[in-house]
């Protein structure tokens, strides 16, 4: 039970991700096996989703495009690029926008 205004993880996140992560990685090569397997299988739902989760961890996931208008009603294009989908240089020069430390 949770008390109003009292944090219900009072120390924060746990310090030991980066171990996590370590201990994870150790499971690429499987975990990419088994996508493989359930994208070669018959069921159409299972192969889309794993056939879309390699795609996306061997290139990263396509950039995403928002059109908006201005004041006067004409569109203006914005692209919008998550940096750690990309390497810095697939983005062009003229976007790059330097990342705060």
């Amino acid at each position: 039970m949770f008390i109003k205004g009292q944090s219900g993880n009072p120390s924060g996140r746990p310090k030991n991700t980066h171990d996590v992560r370590v201990l994870a990685k150790r499971y690429t090569q499987e975990a990419l096996e088994k996508l493989v397997e359930w994208m070669r299988s018959d069921n159409p739902k299972a192969s889309v989703a794993a056939a879309m989760a390699i795609l996306d961890r061997a290139h990263g996931k396509p950039a995403q495009t928002v059109q908006v208008a201005d004041e006067s009603g004409l569109p203006l294009g914005m692209a919008v690029v998550f940096r750690d989908r990309l390497p810095d240089d697939r983005i062009p020069a003229e976007t790059r926008v330097p990342l705060s430390s």
